[in-house]
């Protein structure tokens, strides 16, 4: 007869981390400690409503470059800001070159507000749906 041989069993242990006091903290802790930091960092950290259609072009600018929703968020938020202040920058130019106010309003207005580009528009209303 054979004897059957119990293999030794290993030790058992906890995945991840170690805790760093006597349990693992909670979901809500670590998001807190996470705003923390962020903050000491000078960031913050809030939510953003987007419509069906937008959220699908965020998807898609997310999906083709391998980024997460919320960086083409934030280099969107980064392209736009460039945008305003280059904007104001040539407005100011301007302004100091002696244009009147309504010119300066008037580059204000087409810089803000510029027609977009048509492959934009084809590509926009692909993604939306229209």
């Amino acid at each position: 007869m054979s004897e059957k041989v119990n293999p030794v069993e290993a030790p058992k242990t906890k995945r991840g981390r170690k805790p760093l006091g006597e349990r693992a903290l909670t979901q809500s802790e670590l998001k807190r400690r996470s705003r923390e930091k962020l903050a000491q960092q000078g960031g913050a950290e809030f939510m953003v409503r987007l419509d069906k259609g937008l959220l699908n072009l965020v998807d898609q600018i997310a999906a083709e470059n391998e980024v997460t929703r919320s960086q083409v968020v934030e280099n969107l938020l980064h392209i736009a800001m460039n945008r305003f202040v280059l904007g104001l920058a040539e407005a100011e130019q301007l302004h100091a070159a002696g244009a009147s106010q309504g010119e300066v309003a008037a580059k204000l207005r087409s810089h803000f507000n510029p027609a977009p580009a048509p492959e934009f528009l084809e590509k926009y209303k692909e993604v939306r749906g229209l």
